[in-house]
């Protein structure tokens, strides 16, 4: 526990440099197009004023949960699941159970929002499900027979808040934050003591089990954001000086539609955006066979190239596609 305090304390010290950072960039920005210093201060006091009222608003949201589970004696409590404490491969499949656009961004999400109950001599630990956090489930059981402790410690992801760990027999951890401070956490934790003392006094020793189904694959983020990228060319094609408008419209919708897939990263991205780049490869033809009429010769060739390029690069996604996809059927089954 010494090597995750320390990292839990490491993570609160970059953080906050970022935060003091970002307040500070985002505070010369304002005063500089407001051309006013007061101008700046308040945008910036605006921003931390809004970032501290949600943190207040999440607290108090989850000590009133937690009173109410003291005064009906049944445990249920939000915590962000650290997603190392998973095992197996549902350390990186967890994260395709949240809405993607939280693990797309450059800070994605560090831990999967979950809800836990006891209920029938188990901990059910059940992922949150909104339209912001994903409609995927998420469901995984550990025996509280099988916990052996439970301890209160600085948060594990962000900046307010603390964390519990269950140890249970197996040797594993299920670590997680709550938005509360330690007081409440402490109450958590008297909860589940209690529900230790009242454990059979034997049990098979299973760790944590997760029994939902695997969730939809997605593209990795990093090849996801690569093939985003290889859309841009045909954009910058698109934009030569030109009468036809066929291959403008759509490379730049194309481009769009990469985007929008970058957020969503369906397993299909890449023969989506083939097949999309099949269809600017048809508009930049278009346009040259209309330069024909003008004697063009020099737009005829760029929008043939264009459309040599685009032809290319969806010939490079459609087999990369098929060859991710057969490199998945010959690998083990989850």
């Amino acid at each position: 526990m010494a090597g995750l305090d320390d990292s839990a304390k490491w993570r609160r010290v970059v953080l906050w440099a970022g935060l003091a950072f970002g307040a500070f960039a985002f505070f010369t920005r304002v005063a500089r197009y407001a051309g006013s210093v007061v101008v700046g201060l308040l945008a910036v006091a605006a921003f931390v004023a809004s970032v501290v009222g949600q943190v207040i608003w999440s607290r108090r949201r989850s000590e009133r949960q937690i009173e109410a589970g003291k005064r009906s004696g049944k445990l249920s409590v939000e915590m962000g699941l650290d997603f190392s404490c998973l095992t197996g491969d549902w350390r990186t499949m967890a994260q395709d159970a949240l809405n993607p656009m939280l693990t797309s961004g450059r800070v994605p999400l560090p831990v999967l929002p979950v809800r836990i109950t006891a209920h029938g001599g188990h901990l059910e630990i059940d992922k949150r499900r909104s339209f912001l956090l994903g409609r995927a489930p998420f469901h995984a059981e550990v025996s509280i027979a099988e916990i052996t402790g439970v301890t209160v410690g600085p948060p594990l992801a962000g900046i307010t808040g603390s964390s519990i760990t269950i140890a249970l027999r197996s040797g594993e951890e299920l670590r997680g934050t709550v938005s509360v401070g330690r007081e409440h956490a402490e109450d958590v934790a008297a909860q589940l003591r209690a529900l230790i003392d009242r454990r059979p006094r034997r049990a098979a020793s299973r760790g944590i089990r997760v029994t939902s189904p695997a969730p939809p694959k997605r593209t990795p983020a990093g090849r996801a954001w690569l093939l985003m990228m290889a859309t841009l060319p045909l954009a910058l094609i698109a934009i030569v000086p030109q009468d036809g408008v066929a291959g403008y419209a759509t490379a730049w919708m194309a481009v769009l539609y990469a985007l929008w897939l970058r957020i969503r990263r369906p397993a299909s991205m890449a023969r989506r955006l083939a097949i999309a780049l099949y269809i600017v490869a048809i508009g930049f033809v278009i346009d040259a066979i209309g330069f024909a009429d003008y004697a063009a010769t020099t737009d005829q060739l760029v929008r043939f190239a264009g459309a040599f390029v685009a032809v290319g690069i969806g010939w490079w996604m459609m087999v990369s596609s098929r060859s991710n996809k057969d490199s998945e059927h010959g690998g083990t089954a989850v």
